[in-house]
């Protein structure tokens, strides 16, 4: 029996001390939607900084096609050791499942939560000489002509759609969808006044909102962002306690070893904590993130809750 335990012992050494060691190879990091996007870029952000840490390469593999689940299956089948990661946006994790019963596989029963890397805020935005100044005369607007007015958004389900209709609900309007095939044609619609305003993703629309084509109307944060200071909340302006934050984060596969998850978390959370990170985000509308791994699955359960419950309500299907 000694014999035995000497020998799990030493097994159990080996493993910790080969963790401790990781990466001694290249790493890949799994994105699921097409290079330029917010959670490619936070991905190649994160990969630069691992890389000059680390002394190893790490690569940002996109596999784009099916909401990021063909680049969720590749990850989920790849061996638990560490050297494939997983960049995920939060529709994939609280939306998807949903909308695409086969994505529920993937992070329920498949990824390990490492940490949170950015948040992706969510604008309501209308053309740059549109009469509506504010979120009040959206809301004004709609309560006169209940239905009729339009908004964009990169398409069914996606968060900007499940903002609106939460807006919506917050607001007791009726507004009309307009679902457009991503992002950046759901923001040339405002800009070209194909429809008064859209929900959007603040990456999207950072560069007509640069080139003075389209302006923001409100921010569904709960507070204002350092980057634009002037650009007031959808919850300052009379619809108390609005939010839908979008996000993207680091998953593992289930079975990767507890010390390079542990590893993993603490790199990461030293690389976005760089001085000059937070720059290089804002430049794409993003926000570096500083949560530990607690906070970070407390925050899938309740964005799942939330969207799950938009979902059935408003019987949104992937083949509708």
């Amino acid at each position: 029996m000694r014999l035995l335990w000497a020998i799990v012992a030493s097994l159990c050494f080996v493993c910790s001390a080969q963790a401790l060691d990781y990466p001694t190879r290249p790493v890949r990091i799994m994105v699921g939607w097409a290079p330029g996007g917010i959670t490619d870029v936070a991905a190649r952000i994160v990969a630069q900084k691992l890389t000059e840490k680390w002394g190893q390469q790490v690569i940002v593999e996109n596999r784009s096609g099916a909401s990021g689940m063909i680049a969720d299956a590749a990850a989920a089948r790849a061996e638990p050791d560490g050297y494939t990661l997983m960049l995920a946006s939060s529709p994939e994790v609280t939306t998807t499942p949903f909308i695409q019963k086969s994505a529920q596989k993937y992070f329920v029963n498949d990824f390990i939560p490492v940490t949170l890397v950015s948040i992706n805020p969510l604008v309501l935005v209308t053309a740059s000489d549109s009469a509506y100044k504010n979120v009040r005369d959206v809301i004004a607007a709609a309560k006169a002509k209940p239905g009729e007015i339009s908004y964009s958004s990169p398409g069914i389900g996606t968060a900007p759609h499940l903002a609106a209709i939460m807006f919506e609900d917050a607001t007791g309007i009726k507004i009309l969808h307009v679902p457009y095939r991503g992002g950046s044609p759901a923001a040339v619609a405002v800009a070209g006044k194909d429809v008064p305003i859209g929900f959007n993703a603040m990456a999207g629309v950072m560069p007509l909102i640069s080139s003075g084509r389209i302006k923001v109307l409100g921010l569904a944060t709960s507070q204002r962002i350092a980057s634009e200071p002037d650009w007031a909340t959808v919850s300052e302006q009379g619809v108390p306690n609005f939010e839908y934050t979008v996000w993207s984060g680091l998953f593992v596969q289930k079975g990767v070893p507890a010390e390079i998850v542990r590893k993993l978390e603490v790199d990461v959370h030293a690389a976005l904590a760089e001085p000059d990170v937070a720059k290089k985000f804002a430049a794409f509308g993003a926000i570096p993130a500083n949560e530990d791994m607690k906070a970070f699955v407390e925050r899938i359960k309740r964005d799942t809750n939330a969207n799950e419950a938009i979902v059935r309500k408003a019987d949104i299907q992937a083949d509708k």
